[in-house]
């Protein structure tokens, strides 16, 4: 059975029980001086199974495009404001995974206020 263990403060931390364990680490922000509006950016997440994550998002009006990050790495990037989720495959059971989501706004990204 795979357990989801969801800690809601400032960030979301994964812990799959079986597939996925442990913490990851923070990261860092990379904020616009010119918007000032907030945005949840990843909103939830599931384990699929033991391979694959679905990170759910929300985008905020301004956005030209939304990137999701694991562990700090970029691993897609969406500019259709219909697309609200992403599907991370090929992932190692056991190993833990961290998610930031990111909107371009006005040339430069805003980090969402939550992270997975």
């Amino acid at each position: 059975m795979k357990l989801i263990s969801i800690l809601i403060n400032l960030f979301l931390v994964f812990t799959l029980a079986g597939c996925n364990g442990g913490e990851g680490s923070l990261f860092d922000a990379k904020s616009s001086t010119d918007y000032q509006g907030n945005f949840e950016g990843c909103t939830t997440g599931e384990a699929i199974d033991s391979t694959q994550i679905k990170v759910n998002f929300a985008w905020p009006p301004e956005a030209l495009s939304m990137s999701i990050y694991r562990n700090g790495a970029l691993v897609a990037t969406f500019t259709d404001k219909d697309t609200t989720s992403f599907i991370d495959a090929g992932l190692q059971e056991g190993a833990s995974y961290r998610y930031r989501c990111d909107a371009e706004i006005n040339g430069i990204l805003k980090q969402g206020s939550r992270t997975l």
